[in-house]
């Protein structure tokens, strides 16, 4: 098994595109100094390239808040369904948890008999 992969913050891989950029070293030799690996200086590097490397916009934290505003959304989404089958769950509670005099009464309707008594017939449909 091996160890997990550290978590850097943009703010790391922005800095660490930067200095690669500005001196001009090689990726390894980068990598030694921060202490981290060649490939992800690599990767970190082609991605502010491929994002246009303005210097007031960091893709690194864009991916970041891309990434937490997801996993909100997940989580609402979850909370949402929630919510849902719990208002359906007491509505149908509320429905037939209380005494059939509403529902009976609108299911049978007067009528006249032969010898002219009233009864209760069931409603056809």
């Amino acid at each position: 098994m091996g160890h997990p992969s550290p978590k850097y913050t943009a703010e790391f891989k922005q800095r660490a595109a930067g200095l690669y950029r500005e001196r001009g070293c090689t990726y390894a030799e980068l990598a030694c100094e921060l202490g981290c690996d060649a490939g992800s200086i690599s990767d970190w590097v082609k991605r502010a390239d491929a994002a246009g490397a303005a210097p007031d916009r960091n893709p690194f934290q864009m991916v970041e808040e891309l990434r937490r505003l997801r996993r909100e959304n997940d989580r609402l989404r979850t909370e949402n369904e929630i919510l849902l089958k719990a208002g359906a769950f007491f509505a149908s509670r509320q429905l037939w948890g209380r005494p059939r005099r509403g529902l009976s009464s609108r299911s049978y309707r007067p009528t006249r008999a032969p010898g002219g008594s009233r009864t209760c017939a069931r409603r056809s449909g």
